[in-house]
């Protein structure tokens, strides 16, 4: 329950506020020597700002429409934990709906510049070999060579890196 704040006037002043000597927040009561308060031109936040501020008594001048019951709210607290849960729900949709991206558009043509075929025979075995030496640059749609290519056999897990390596 929200804690409320009735500002009423049990026991109004019986001095004028023209007689007062001018404050800087104020004036100068002088029968019981306080300083009144000005009320009159602060918005409803600000007088209850003051009174949170201010806990003691506190003789002021009031409009009649500022002479009511408040409702004192206490400033709204941030949870980190809860910002965190819901930044991370954030993400794993990001990391889920993101596609995949290519480093090269599909259907590039690349050119094979030198074929040449050798027949090898096992004599171990009586079979006939036959072997492809491929030489030359893989370059792109704008003859710019492409690195760290890797080049496969077709339909086969037979391959070179660019280093001579197999694959």
């Amino acid at each position: 329950m929200k804690p409320n704040l009735n500002l009423s006037i049990s026991r109004p002043c019986s001095e004028k506020w023209d007689t007062f000597t001018k404050t800087a927040s104020g004036g100068l009561c002088n029968s019981c020597q306080k300083t009144v308060i000005d009320f009159t031109t602060k918005s409803d936040d600000a007088i209850l700002n003051f009174v949170k501020n201010n806990p003691d008594h506190t003789c002021g001048r009031f409009r009649p429409d500022q002479l009511k019951s408040y409702t004192m709210t206490s400033p709204s607290t941030i949870s980190p934990g809860w910002m965190l849960v819901k930044a991370g729900i954030v993400s794993l949709f990001l990391v889920f709906v993101s596609k995949h991206s290519l480093a090269q558009t599909p259907g590039a043509k690349l050119k094979i510049e030198n074929v040449e075929q050798t027949n090898i025979h096992d004599n171990d075995k009586g079979v006939g070999v036959s072997e492809h030496l491929v030489k030359g640059v893989v370059t792109d749609e704008n003859k710019s060579p492409l690195p760290g290519v890797n080049i496969i056999l077709k339909g086969s897990m037979i391959g070179m890196n660019r280093w001579g390596g197999k694959v």
